[in-house]
């Protein structure tokens, strides 16, 4: 499958950055016409505003250098003016780990985790935005719900931004890695 064909039809409803004067605007991707960009946003852009449309598809961004061709009934259409940049959403990457946890008092599952951020998969719905408090054992830090997949049976996972890390999760982290080192050195 092409990019083109992903991103005709198949991404409609997804949330989307619109980046202006250095300043992302939230949207939602309505899809294209005419190899143009149809986006809803939640704040006025005008018709000749320069923008910078992410897109976020797995693990990476697609960023599309654009301007705002005009302002129709469905939403603001941005036609492309630049070549598309793909970068991955990670700085940094993530290590697998199987550890139970609690986020705001109810049940969880990291499933990997980083210096900045974690991957949990829970029974209880959560929000994009949402600050959450992600406890291990007796610790305990806070993060920001960054993107929610919908999982088997009633599963979410959700990725945990950790803007402010503390030296206990930079420890936990390093152990998590030793840990993994340790066993694919044992393969």
């Amino acid at each position: 499958m092409r990019l083109y064909d992903l991103l005709k039809d198949k991404m409609m409803g997804i949330y989307v950055g619109v980046i202006k004067d250095n300043e992302e605007v939230k949207g939602v991707y309505e899809g294209m016409t005419g190899g143009k960009f149809v986006i809803k946003t939640l704040e006025d852009v005008k018709a000749g505003d320069e923008v910078t449309l992410r897109l976020a598809v797995g693990g990476w961004n697609f960023i599309f250098p654009c301007v705002v061709e005009r302002i129709g009934r469905n939403g603001a259409v941005l036609k492309p003016t630049g070549k598309v940049k793909i970068r991955e959403k990670r700085k940094e990457k993530r290590v697998p780990t199987l550890q139970k946890c609690v986020i705001n008092d109810k049940r969880g599952l990291m499933l990997d985790v980083s210096f900045h951020g974690t991957r949990i998969l829970a029974l209880d719905e959560y929000n994009i935005g949402d600050i959450v408090e992600v406890k291990v054992g007796n610790n305990s830090i806070k993060g920001k719900v960054r993107w929610i997949k919908s999982e088997i049976v009633d599963l979410r996972s959700m990725g945990v931004l950790i803007e402010d890390s503390i030296i206990w999760w930079e420890e936990y982290v390093k152990e998590r890695l030793a840990e993994a080192l340790k066993v694919l050195r044992g393969i």
